[in-house]
């Protein structure tokens, strides 16, 4: 399936964080950056009472604190965030090398026999 075009809301922190995203990434859009977000917490195995307080946050209801999730999930986020560094720096040597060869041979010259 193609993309699909999405309108959404942010506020000036919500774009900063985007910003700095994809500025510590070396994403090219905002929407990259938005994407690469998404699939990174999508890695997460987020457990429903991390999820259930997020949502009492976002309503403005008083929350509860759980002990030892919010540590295991900062844990799991930086591991999260270093596989990530990790696929990101292969595909820019991937990138790299692909350049290289394309500086070598351009595309649509070809050699000549004889």
């Amino acid at each position: 399936m193609g993309a699909v075009r999405t309108t959404m809301y942010l506020e000036d922190k919500d774009r900063r964080a985007l910003e700095l995203i994809q500025g510590r990434y070396g994403l090219a859009t905002l929407s990259n950056a938005i994407r690469f977000s998404i699939r990174v917490v999508q890695r997460l195995d987020t457990p429903e009472s991390a999820i259930t307080q997020h949502l009492l946050t976002v309503r403005g209801l008083p929350r509860t604190r759980e002990p030892g999730k919010a540590e295991a999930l900062m844990a799991q986020a930086h591991l999260t965030s270093q596989g990530a560094q990790q696929v990101i720096a292969h595909a820019k040597a991937f990138l790299n090398r692909q350049r290289q060869r394309t500086a070598v041979h351009p595309p649509g010259l070809q050699r000549q026999a004889g």
